[in-house]
């Protein structure tokens, strides 16, 4: 009588081929949907530095602006010698188009509303600014 609980080399081997097919699988889909998360993560990053500007106006009493690179933005305190308040870079790959500054108003409000386009050269999402100072990713 003999004690088969032992794994043999053969089940070994194909346990290891098995698991690195789908570790192979899971790396080439999570590969494939860097691009989406970078994009959603600089909407976000986006829209977070328009919702501080705009605290940033309430609080202080100022007026403050979002200046908008191609891959950055920085918020800046216009009533107190164009003070940098805070930078934020996007994330790699990923652009930013404005047609201009997005400019708070003490009380959070915007004079104009403004769509900022984040992209990645083959997706893109708009943030929105509306007149009372609300941000929206679209």
């Amino acid at each position: 009588m003999h004690d088969d609980t032992g794994i043999t080399v053969i089940e070994l081997l194909v346990a290891s081929a098995v698991f690195g097919m789908l570790a192979l699988m899971a790396m080439v889909t999570l590969g494939s949907l860097v691009p989406k998360f970078n994009l959603d993560s600089g909407a976000r990053l986006t829209a977070m530095g328009l919702i501080q500007a705009r605290m940033q106006a309430i609080s202080r009493g100022h007026t403050i602006d979002v200046t908008f690179a191609t891959d950055t933005l920085a918020i800046i305190d216009t009533d107190n010698a164009d003070e940098i308040l805070a930078y934020f870079k996007l994330p790699s790959g990923i652009t930013i188009s404005a047609g201009s500054d997005a400019t708070f108003t003490p009380l959070g409000i915007v004079p104009v509303p403004r769509i900022i386009t984040v992209s990645n050269g083959d997706d893109s999402r708009d943030v929105s600014v509306g007149l009372t100072g609300e941000v929206q990713i679209q």
